[in-house]
């Protein structure tokens, strides 16, 4: 794994029983214990059996953000007034209110239209992934619908906390993708509910530019088809569209993910894909299987859908024995901006949620418990992204 700056303190992260996922899913908790060594010789401690004999290592991810300038303490300072207007006045961090649509008649998010003037615009793109483009690049100066920004909305996409986190967490897959290229001289990556998929193409251009992984290649699974014609685009503008695979495809099905694995990909160790990531999805999942769930007109027939469990499990499913598992959520507890994003932005069907919580999640999702996770916290506190080590296959 891609070795930490810092390691963080786990006491923090015990587990109450009471609340604990894991029992729903079958899984008994373990115990804590420490370890003194791993496999790249640096001291750690590790929680050992939050799946039980699963060691997990918490990893702080350095991070400075090329976008953010000297307007970011003046765009906080007034992010600070808008969360104290809350939303219709309740200024408290509400992760229960459900949030299906934008209120434009809540006065935090009239202000927000009166300090970003083309933020209507933006908001007409939300919560799809389209809506990510100009916050990936702001100097872009226009969104992906041909809309001219405003000089003041492009310094808010620098500066606001969300933003940040989005482009630290996308610097977080890159060093992973990067490191397991490193190791194994080529990746198949299957990315899923992609969107653009703009951190993995721009991972792999630089792979295969470089030289690095000349054999790589990636599937992309998404429902939205404008998403995926963007993408297309970004592989034709870097020069790996015979590297890229498309896949117009619900990967929400109780029963797995239905992307087989091209024939490069089979081994003596098994079949399946070196890196399997969901960067930005999982947030929009509760944990448990829904029997309606809408996404802004991009999936819009009822039936049942794999909750943020049974999705976890299936897209484990896909990766091959000794590939990662790649996956973030935002966090409930150090993101300092949450109530600006639920109550002001009101970005529809975000499930924040702490370490703790995500562990959970992960054990009821019967991951093997011989795998290794690894969490990855940017300084901005926004994002945790996980790395779940599949075993290898014991000879």
């Amino acid at each position: 794994m891609v070795k930490p700056t810092t390691l963080m303190a786990l006491e923090d992260y015990a587990v109450p029983a009471e609340r604990d996922l894991r029992r729903e899913g079958g899984v008994s908790p373990g115990k804590h214990a420490t370890s003194s060594s791993r496999r790249d010789g640096t001291a750690v401690r590790t929680a050992v059996g939050v799946v039980d004999r699963c060691p997990e290592r918490y990893h702080r991810f350095e991070h400075t953000d090329r976008w953010a300038d000297s307007h970011k303490a003046r765009i906080d300072t007034r992010i600070r007034q808008l969360i104290a207007m809350g939303y219709h006045g309740d200024a408290s961090k509400d992760l229960t209110r459900t949030r299906s649509v934008i209120d434009m008649t809540n006065p935090a998010t009239q202000e927000l239209g009166k300090a970003m003037p083309t933020i209507a615009a933006w908001f007409k793109l939300i919560p799809r992934a389209v809506a990510l483009d100009i916050i990936y690049d702001p100097e872009k100066g226009r969104l992906c619908n041909g809309v001219v920004l405003d000089e003041e909305s492009i310094r808010w996409f620098k500066n606001i906390d969300d933003a940040i986190g989005i482009r630290s967490r996308a610097a977080v897959l890159r060093e992973l993708l990067l490191h397991e290229a490193d190791k194994s001289g080529c990746i198949a990556v299957a990315s899923l509910a992609c969107g653009a998929a703009q951190p993995v193409l721009e991972t792999m251009a630089e792979l295969l530019r470089d030289g690095r992984a000349a054999d790589s290649s990636v599937t992309l699974v998404d429902l939205d088809r404008e998403s995926l014609g963007m993408a297309v685009r970004l592989a034709d503008q870097h020069g790996i569209t015979d590297r890229v695979t498309t896949v117009t495809g619900n990967i929400l099905s109780l029963n797995g993910i239905d992307i087989a694995p091209g024939p490069h990909l089979e081994s003596g160790a098994g079949v399946g894909y070196d890196v399997v990531e969901a960067l930005g999805f999982l947030e929009y999942l509760p944990p448990e299987n829904q029997e309606s769930y809408t996404y802004n007109g991009v999936v819009d027939e009822k039936r049942s859908r794999a909750g943020a469990v049974v999705f976890l499990k299936n897209a484990y499913d896909l990766v091959k024995p000794g590939g990662l598992l790649i996956f973030g959520n935002m966090l409930d507890e150090t993101h300092k901006q949450l109530e600006f994003t639920l109550n002001t932005v009101q970005w529809p069907h975000i499930q924040p949620r702490s370490i703790k919580k995500m562990l959970q999640i992960i054990a009821a999702a019967g991951v093997d418990p011989a795998a290794e996770v690894d969490i990855y916290c940017p300084t901005d506190g926004v994002y945790a992204v996980y790395a779940i080590r599949k075993p290898c296959v014991q000879k």
